[in-house]
């Protein structure tokens, strides 16, 4: 007898994360393989870029649930960056979580004008950064209700 696999809807959301991907785009390649490294222990599939032109180039091939960008990058900031990624309709949907060396109240303004879900002060803990994603799995699983 032969079964057809489970649908993505009934997989308990913790064993979801082995299904999601994220995107972290820090131009600091040790603190983005730390965050790498405590992302892919919780089962998230992890690709790491070091500047905004990289992370355009494989977010479509990619497909995160989620991008974990820095603020401050070369070339192109990380709040063009996150404008760019929510003003495209193909990734409007993708969760972006930003990373700050300092937080104040117009860089908050900024990031959430921007679209992000939050601002987290650097280092970031790959657990706070894991949480905050689960915690907010209702809305990776709605993509039309994502902002």
């Amino acid at each position: 007898m032969s079964s057809s696999p489970p649908s993505l809807s009934s997989i308990p959301m913790a064993a979801k994360a082995f299904q999601r991907g994220v995107l972290i785009v820090d131009h600091d390649a040790s603190a983005a393989y730390v965050l790498a490294d405590g992302m892919r222990s919780q089962g998230w599939r992890v690709k790491v870029v070091g500047s905004a032109e990289e992370a355009l180039e494989v977010i479509g091939s990619f497909r995160p649930a989620a991008v974990v960008l820095d603020l401050v990058l070369p070339f192109m900031s990380g709040i063009i960056l996150a404008c760019q990624i929510k003003a495209d309709p193909a990734t409007r949907g993708v969760s972006v979580v930003a990373v700050a060396d300092l937080l104040d109240g117009d860089t908050e303004k900024l990031v959430h004008d921007a679209g992000c879900m939050t601002c987290l002060k650097k280092p970031v803990d790959p657990d706070s950064v894991g949480h905050l994603l689960h915690a907010s799995a209702f809305e990776l699983d709605r993509p039309d209700e994502r902002r």
